[in-house]
This record gives structure tokens, sequence and C-alpha cells, in this order.
């Protein structure tokens, strides 16, 4: 298990694209083509960021979702309409299970889950990539995702920044109400719960869930230079 992706929500994908640049991030286009809906910025070590735009995704999700009637694409086509109407920096999060056939059948007695879903892209070295993926039916807890297929390696290019940040250093994830129960089904280990802060170790990352804060920290170090992408939920300590 490890944690695998944040995804951040920006409202015009171009324009955080640049402004992801201008702070000193090497940003990879999601997928090969000229319609883009997300861009990934990867690093030496750790999960990456998807930088991800509601607004280009295709209009019935838009209709679905204004309608409320998201709950017949199932479980993670709801999820995914949902994040049109978010208000929040980090959208979501995922979890790297590897064999996520497997580990949903572990979990499958245990809560309320969608189908696995199987999908697939060309990257932008024109790599054909595929994955698997399933999601609880709570849009707070983040869904669980396998191994990528092939296991492609990004381009050492895509993981070297020219600010010199090599990792993320933490994630705060903001949840409306705890679902304490239901989150320890998924994660490694509960490692606290004080001041309205539950901690839990993904692989080897903490990642803090709150219904006050959120945040994809890095270290203080770069606070200058990230500063500027604040609006992102980017944030330094």
């Amino acid at each position: 298990m490890h944690l695998d992706h944040i995804l951040i929500r920006v409202d015009s994908l171009d324009e955080a694209i640049n402004d992801f640049e201008k702070a000193g991030f090497r940003v990879c286009p999601g997928r090969a083509g000229k319609k883009q809906y997300n861009a990934l910025i990867y690093f030496k070590e750790g999960p990456y960021l998807e930088l991800l735009a509601p607004s280009t995704f295709p209009w019935f999700l838009s209709f679905l979702h204004v309608t409320h009637l998201s709950f017949i694409l199932g479980y993670f086509g709801a999820r995914v309409a949902h994040f049109i109407g978010a208000k929040k920096c980090i959208l979501d999060w995922a979890i790297g299970v590897g064999d996520a056939r497997a580990y949903r059948a572990k979990l499958a007695s245990k809560g309320d889950f969608s189908r696995l879903i199987a999908m697939s892209k060309v990257n932008c070295e024109n790599d054909l990539v595929s994955w698997e993926l399933f999601a609880p039916k709570c849009f707070e807890l983040p869904f669980l995702i396998s191994d990528y297929t092939p296991h492609v390696v990004p381009h050492p290019l895509f993981c070297e920044h020219p600010n010199g940040i090599n990792s993320i250093q933490k994630v705060c994830y903001r949840w409306e109400k705890p679902h304490i129960k239901e989150m320890t089904l998924i994660a490694d280990k509960t490692l606290s719960y004080e001041n309205d802060r539950f901690r839990v170790a993904i692989g080897a990352y903490d990642v803090v869930l709150s219904s006050s804060h959120e945040g994809v920290f890095f270290d203080h170090t770069y606070a200058k230079a990230l500063k500027p992408l604040a609006g992102y939920g980017i944030l330094t300590e």
C-alpha cells in the first residue's frame, strides 16, 4: 500500500500549468493528444500531483450533477460528477494497493464500495497504460487504485524540477465529518486522533484528515517559491 497521487482542483488547466511552471515545477500532460483535462507533476519519490479541471468534463456529467442524478453512474462515476461542484483545493486522493481486484475482494464484506473499474490511456510518452480502481460510497474517503500496467517510469526530466523539490512532505485532506471507522478499514495504520485531526499511515506517508485544514505540504525552505500556489492548496511547513 502506498499514497499514489493527490488530485488538485483547478479552474483553468492552462492557467494552472502556467502557475506551477512559474513556481519551478515541470508539468507533464495527462495524456497524449490535444484534448486535456488534467496534468501531472511527478517527483523523484513518493506520490505525484494531478491537476484536474472539472470545467473540461463532458457536459452530461455537469447535467447529472446539477440534477442530482449522478447516482446512476455508480459510486465512482458519482464521485467524479461531484468534483464539478466541489470547492475544496484537494478534490480527492488515491491509495495504491497493487492488485485492486484482490484488495476489493478483501474489503467487500466490510464496507460499501463501487465495482472494479478498468481504465487505460496513452500517456504523453505514447505508452499505452492500463489500471483498475474502485471507490468507497463516501466521497470523503480515498479511492483505491492498482499498479499501472505496464509499469512505466516517468522520464527523469519530469521528476527533476528547477525549484529543487524532490518529494511531497505531508498531505492534509479536509472532510466535512469524521469517517474514522471506514478510514481505519482502508489505511495501513491509525496513528492518532486529537483536536479534530485524524492521522493515518499510508505506506511511508502520514495523511492528516481534518474538518478545518487541507493542503499538500512541502519543506519550508521552498516557502518563497511556492507562495503563489497557496490558492491551489500548495503550502509549506
